[in-house]
Order: C-alpha cells, then sequence, then structure tokens
C-alpha cells in the first residue's frame, strides 16, 4: 500500500532513491496513472506537490498512523528539504510495489544510465544523466563494488536488491581479476544524492497532465 511504499522509500539508501526515480520510467502508462490518482488523495489542493499538512491528514485520517510517525516519514520524504513532496519523489517510492525487480526491469534501468552502450556506468555517463558531478561521484563510489572505477550490471543489480555485501556480491561473480573492496556501511536519510535536479525534473514531465492537476 501507499504506506507501506512511503516507509521503504524512506529507509533506502540514497543510490537506491536515484536508480528508482529512473526506474520509474518503466512504470506502464496505467500504472503511472495509478500511481497519479494515489498522489492526488494527498494532494488535496491540486498544487503539484504534498505539504505536511495534507500528509497527516491523511495519513492520520484513513491509515491510523500517528502524528509522530507521519511527520518522520514526511521529512525522509522531502528530498529537496523545501516543505513538499513532489511528484517525481512519490512515484520512485511507488515503483518496488508497481515493479517486480526483476532482470528485465533492472537492465532497463541501468542502461537508462549506461547511455554510450559501453556496459558498463561511467561516471561521464552519470554526469550527463544527474547533471552534477559531485552527485555522480557520489553514485560512482557507493556502486563500484570491486572498485574499478566503473559500475557493471552485476553491481548495479546488487545494490538494488541488497547482495552488495563481498560475501553474497562474490559467489555470484565471474571472472573479476580485482579483489573485492567494502563499500562499508549503507547510508540512508532523507533526500536523493545532491545534485539530482536534472533527473527528477525528466520525472516530473511524466506526470499525466503535466501538473495540470
Amino acid at each position: 500500500g501507499v504506506v507501506g511504499s512511503l516507509k521503504a522509500f524512506g529507509q533506502s539508501t540514497k543510490f537506491e532513491r536515484t536508480a528508482l526515480t529512473m526506474m520509474a520510467w518503466s512504470l506502464s502508462a496505467q500504472d503511472r496513472d495509478r500511481v497519479h490518482a494515489a498522489f492526488l488523495e494527498l494532494d488535496k489542493t491540486r498544487s503539484g506537490t504534498i505539504t505536511m499538512a495534507e500528509l497527516k491528514s491523511v495519513l492520520i485520517d484513513k491509515f491510523k498512523v500517528n502524528n509522530q510517525e507521519a511527520e518522520e516519514l514526511f521529512a525522509t520524504m522531502d528530498s529537496n528539504h523545501d516543505g513538499q513532496i513532489h511528484y517525481s519523489d512519490f512515484l520512485a517510492a511507488m515503483v518496488r510495489s508497481r515493479i517486480e525487480m526483476h532482470d528485465d526491469v533492472i537492465r532497463a534501468t541501468f542502461n537508462r544510465f549506461d547511455d554510450d552502450d559501453s556496459g558498463t556506468i561511467t561516471l561521464d555517463n552519470l554526469e550527463k544523466v544527474l547533471g552534477n558531478r559531485g552527485a555522480a561521484q557520489e553514485f560512482l563510489q557507493a556502486g563500484d563494488i570491486v572498485g574499478d572505477g566503473v559500475i557493471s550490471y552485476e553491481e548495479f543489480r546488487a545494490m538494488l536488491l541488497n547482495e552488495h555485501n563481498a560475501a553474497k556480491f562474490g559467489a555470484n561473480l565471474v571472472d573479476r581479476e580485482k579483489p573485492i573492496k567494502s563499500i562499508g556501511n549503507r547510508q540512508t536519510g532523507s533526500g536523493t544524492l545532491d545534485g539530482t535536479e536534472m533527473l527528477q525534473a525528466k520525472v516530473e514531465e511524466q506526470k499525466p497532465g503535466n501538473d495540470r492537476v
């Protein structure tokens, strides 16, 4: 449901949030319409964003979520820290409940980052997609499990399926010459990677009616 999806998104790493935002492109038009309908249930004023008051009103009245939990949930979803939940964040949060994480979907998402069809995601690829070199470097560092300066499909898939630790990843890795390094603790918390405004703007354009709600 909506509450479960928002909670799961709030607990996602920054890497996952950015990937899920890109994965939103894989939603069918029918699924995007359904997500938009759910968004409008929260966006009572039809402003194109959800305020804390709007979210709390629905979560408390309809889903019996307590006030503190509603406020915490809003904080994790307010990626821009502007006091609003944007459609791109809401859409990304709904992806896991609308799409099965099978290889076709993960591969399609990977290919959107790998815009030169090289078979790996490079820093240049990420800078083009995210529009910011700092965000690109952070994403690359998080996803480059083996430390070879690029993100392979295997690494990308492992990060999304939570198989990124050395034991799990190493067991499924073939013909890797470089030693696997630990990527440390996964960072969670509110917000997508800094500098993903370009990607979010593209997702906003998918909104049915393009904000004319």
